[in-house]
């Protein structure tokens, strides 16, 4: 850990995440999006262990005394950079254990079944779920059994493309956690993207009435 707020407490308060495509590996361009409101980036990873180390050694490196949690979807590159988060898309049952960077590291993972969703499992900190529109049964199962912004419950993410409508039709149903898919960079101007989903997750933060209590509770964990 490089920040002086615990990963824990960080991964409570994250807002907005954002899935990075193997091939963009330039810290100026993952760092101009960061800039913009990421709380959570996800590097997919290559096929190259140790380009993919390098990019998550020097995101840490620039945003070591930040609030950002970077992390990889590489269990292969997980270790060797020390990542403070580990995702896993279909994790499955692992008789030795799921990888991790360090002995502090957060594991997360994909929940495409509602019944992942009501029971993920121990080992997980937090979760993805890919959601297409607000009336998705994943999305109704996160609010039931992982109620955000309540003490207990496991962080998620609600995961997609993501345009600002979608986005606001998902915070207007319940969700407070944004996860933007890689094609975010296929974007002219992926920073005003997510700029525009961390200003509209922020208000629904501000106009929810657990934000206040569950924030002050964040730092205790």
């Amino acid at each position: 850990m490089t920040a002086l707020m615990g990963l824990r407490t960080r991964l409570a308060l994250a807002k907005v995440a954002v899935l990075v495509p193997g091939g963009i590996t330039d810290v100026e361009t993952l760092s101009s999006v960061v800039d913009a409101g990421v709380d959570l980036l996800m590097l997919e990873g290559s096929d190259d262990v140790d380009a993919d180390v390098e990019v998550v050694r020097s995101m840490r490196n620039r945003w070591g005394t930040s609030t950002l949690l970077v992390g990889t979807a590489k269990k292969d590159v997980a270790a060797p950079a020390a990542a403070d988060v580990v995702h896993l898309r279909r994790p499955g049952w692992r008789f030795f254990g799921y990888p991790q960077g360090h002995e502090w590291s957060l594991l997360g993972r994909h929940a495409m079944e509602v019944d992942v969703v009501e029971s993920p499992g121990d080992a997980f900190d937090y979760l993805f779920l890919p959601l297409s529109r607000p009336q998705d049964p994943l999305l109704a199962a996160g609010l039931t059994h992982q109620p955000p912004l309540t003490a207990g419950a496991l962080p998620w993410f609600a995961l997609g493309e993501n345009d600002l409508s979608t986005v606001e039709g998902l915070l207007a149903s319940g969700a407070r956690r944004i996860a933007l898919s890689a094609e975010v960079f296929t974007e002219l101007d992926a920073g005003e993207r997510v700029r525009t989903t961390a200003v509209a997750v922020a208000r629904a933060w501000a106009g929810d009435e657990r934000a206040h209590g569950y924030r002050a509770g964040a730092f205790h964990l």
